[in-house]
């Protein structure tokens, strides 16, 4: 499991050249083993969770969240928000009344779920 319920995440960052129109990118720090996803299955399912987990608790699409890294120090998940006009032929553009916030709004969303205890970012 990507343990988001974990109350030990430490840290977010985020930035964006254009806060309405351009990917954020953020970096999220979970106080975890960082030997829970060396291996490749464990990363894989991790990766798995990990996005389905943030795209739930932001209310948006699994595809507009893209991991770009993974490292040691406890565990960092470096990833980004797309905008839904980075959405291909196989991701339909939204209704506009459908369409998420600015990726800048979701991270600043993230970073006030974090220090929320019954979050839905915590609730997984």
């Amino acid at each position: 499991d990507s343990n988001l319920k974990d109350p030990n995440m430490r840290s977010i960052k985020f930035r964006s050249a254009d806060p309405g129109l351009e990917a954020a990118e953020v970096e999220l720090r979970l106080d975890r083993k960082f030997d829970d996803v060396v291996d490749e299955d464990d990363r894989e399912k991790f990766e798995e969770l990990f996005l389905a987990d943030v795209a739930k608790a932001l209310g948006v699409p699994a595809h507009l969240i893209q991991i770009q890294e993974i490292r040691e120090g406890s565990i960092i998940v470096k990833f980004k928000i797309l905008p839904p006009m980075d959405m291909d032929d196989d991701h339909p553009m939204p209704a506009i009344t459908d369409a998420p916030a600015p990726p800048m709004q979701l991270a600043r969303r993230l970073e006030q779920m974090m220090t929320e205890d019954r979050s839905p970012l915590r609730e997984g």
